[in-house]
């Protein structure tokens, strides 16, 4: 399927048998983000150096303690770990019993850290503005699928994914994990795609979903692609690992979410999505993160639904997890998208086309949808290059993405086609014509201030972008060149190793600096 371009419109008919087979009205539903109070009802997280004693401490007390780690057959590495970690819970919904619970764990002597087992829960219901019955201008399509929604998705088209195509509709040696409330097993778009997963709320394989938010996801991130049906997700032919955390009524703990990234690290995941917030950080919930990390994996979640910067936003805020905002057709902010530095790319996430429940499609709206878009372009990479790291995954996914205006200034939209190098193949693109050069580059080693030289054809604007190591902007400086030069700056940035990207229209030129003062 590599290298394939179709151009020829796709069958009407087929669109409007689905139309008339399907119930396709206007789905909005939220993502699983937490209210701004978070319930506390499952209890505590405990580490401690003398497990007999908390037993016997909870048989006095008459509380429960249970291993944090309840899956089968967990890796040594995780039980090195985490086997010190429990979970201690009362039946008492009392909030005086909890707080007598926590006044007697902070004062046992081996207990060595102690946070609540916070529970969230779904947010209202967004809007969604409904189907674009427009359909696109299907001529320039460099790879179209044989999906009959397909020309409605505008969020393929404006991020470029159907020319990444090209390259790559995803691989099924690379598997999404999701972190959610199951994936429907029976959908005709995701069935073939399904891998086992794990029901962590019931301890067993079942994984069906309950709720709807996970199917939700699943088809945003990896709906299959060229089967004639429905419509196809980012990484169309990647496997999709559901693990089941999130409950009927949309509830998720904090113990379940960990537990699912130790097991997706251990259990052949290479890419994590988790559209889901906490109030705060978790050293156990921050642990779990890094163990993926070091095994490998890349993890994105959710930047959150309250329109405002929210630095407490977990586990989007960790460094290790690449925060997704949402975008719109307009290509701006979507006004209910979290945002800020701590927002490391934005993805389409609103009116975006989703499966359903029952084998069903319709639209959705929510951060909650774009970054499952972002952990399919990460599935779609290594599919291509399988030979890269999680670090230059998501270096390709920030240095690929595009620039675009927003009421909060500039902003990462994600841009598959040059996450994957297809920068020259676009619409209209002749190589013997283009006779335009660009290149720059900057010492390997920086003092006081930052210089970049560079040469261009032609005087033209451009944009300097510098990213620190975890790969999130640290500095943009835009302006003007001539045809030759050198460019300083002073971005005040503390010693350290930095990434930058220098951009004009007539190419792109990257690399890596040591900054000292």
């Amino acid at each position: 399927m590599k290298g394939r371009y179709l151009h020829a419109f796709k069958d009407a008919s087929r669109v409007a048998v689905m139309w008339i087979s399907l119930v396709l009205a206007t789905v909005a539903w939220g993502s699983i983000e937490s209210g701004r109070d978070s319930l506390t009802e499952e209890g505590f997280i405990v580490k401690v150096s003398n497990p007999e004693g908390l037993e016997e401490f909870a048989s006095r007390l008459g509380v429960n303690v249970n291993p944090l780690i309840t899956y089968p057959n967990p890796s040594q590495e995780v039980l090195r770990v985490f086997g010190n970690y429990y979970v201690v819970s009362t039946t008492d919904k009392q909030q005086s019993e909890r707080d007598r619970m926590l006044d007697l764990l902070k004062n046992l002597p081996y207990v060595e850290h102690l946070e609540p087992n916070t529970t969230v829960r779904v947010e209202p219901e967004l809007e969604s503005a409904g189907p674009d019955w427009t359909l696109h201008e299907l001529d320039l399509f460099p790879y179209t699928p044989n999906d009959p929604f397909f020309p409605y998705q505008w969020d393929k088209v404006i991020t470029e994914t159907n020319w990444a195509w090209s390259l790559s509709t995803g691989s099924p040696d690379v598997t999404i994990a999701l972190l959610d409330s199951g994936v429907d097993p029976d959908h005709p778009d995701l069935e073939a795609n399904l891998v086992a997963g794990y029901n962590f709320l019931d301890n067993n394989a079942n994984s069906a979903d309950d709720n709807g938010h996970g199917t939700k996801i699943a088809g945003s991130a990896a709906a299959k692609i060229d089967n004639a049906t429905g419509i196809a997700g980012v990484a169309g032919n990647t496997s999709i690992m559901p693990l089941k955390v999130v409950n009927s009524m949309g509830s998720m703990a904090r113990s379940e979410e960990i537990n699912a990234i130790l097991y997706a690290a251990d259990n052949g995941a290479q890419v994590i999505n988790i559209s889901a917030r906490f109030s705060g950080p978790s050293t156990a919930e921050k642990a779990s993160v890094e163990y993926a990390w070091n095994k490998g994996l890349f993890l994105c979640a959710s930047a959150g639904n309250d329109g405002c910067y929210d630095p407490n936003h977990y586990p989007s805020a960790y460094e290790h997890v690449m925060s997704a905002g949402a975008s719109t057709q307009e290509d701006t902010r979507a006004s209910f998208s979290n945002y800020g530095s701590n927002v490391d790319v934005y993805a389409p996430g609103k009116s975006v086309w989703l499966t359903l429940m029952d084998g069903g499609y319709g639209t959705g709206t929510g951060t909650s949808y774009a970054s499952p878009q972002i952990a399919g372009l990460a599935a779609l990479i290594w599919s291509a290059y399988p030979e890269y790291t999680n670090r230059e995954v998501w270096d390709a996914i920030i240095l690929g993405a595009d620039t675009i205006d927003s009421d909060e200034g500039k902003i990462l939209r994600m841009n598959a086609r040059k996450a994957l190098g297809r920068e020259h193949e676009e619409p209209g693109y002749v190589a013997e014509a283009q006779d335009d050069f660009f290149r720059a580059s900057a010492s390997g080693l920086q003092v006081g201030v930052m210089r970049f030289t560079y040469e261009v054809s032609q005087p033209t604007d451009y944009i300097l972008r510098i990213f620190d190591v975890a790969g999130r902007t640290v500095y943009v400086q835009e302006g003007e060149t001539v045809t030759q030069g050198q460019i300083e700056c002073d971005p005040q940035l503390p010693p350290s190793v930095y990434f930058w990207l220098f951009k004009t229209e007539f190419g792109v030129d990257s690399g890596k600096i040591i900054f000292v003062e």
